[in-house]
């Protein structure tokens, strides 16, 4: 499917860019792909830029990922961003409350998709992952996950 259809579009909740995320994935061979995303939580936004790398299966396709991701504030109310269980692992009350705050994380992960390949729904990718988000600045490691669908034209 990869190799007819090289751009997907879609959404997932959750992982390295944060609770809700619009994604893009332009595939430059039905192994490699380039992944973008824009997300955004209570109070926080965030966007990243990764690399995927497939195990080419029929329906089931394992995948690895590794990514850069950027959260920031996104909100003018002070103390908004306190609801991510990430930002709380970084950033104290205090600097959640100032509403000033910005995190770089390193991201690897992997993950399995479902791939529908025939009928109605062809071009479907339902995916969950797992991945380890790590902070620069204060080296913190983070564990994650997220769950999405892509649909690949």
């Amino acid at each position: 499917m990869k190799s007819h259809k090289q751009f997907g579009a879609g959404v997932s909740v959750g992982g390295a860019t944060g609770l809700l995320t619009l994604n893009a994935e332009i595939n430059l061979d039905p192994a490699e792909a380039l992944v973008i995303g824009l997300g955004a939580g209570t109070g926080y936004g965030t966007f990243g830029l990764g690399w995927k790398h497939n195990y080419e299966a029929n329906y089931f396709s394992p995948y690895t990922k590794v990514s850069y991701s950027k959260w920031f504030n996104s909100s003018t109310s002070s103390g908004s961003a306190a609801d991510s269980d990430i930002l709380k692992r970084i950033f104290s009350d205090n600097e959640l409350r100032s509403g000033k705050f910005d995190a770089d994380f390193i991201v690897g992960g992997a993950g399995v998709e479902y791939n529908q390949l025939e009928g109605d729904l062809a071009g479907v990718n339902i995916y969950g992952e797992v991945m380890m988000m790590a902070e620069l600045r204060k080296s913190t490691f983070i564990p994650s996950g997220a769950i999405g669908v892509i649909y690949y034209y």
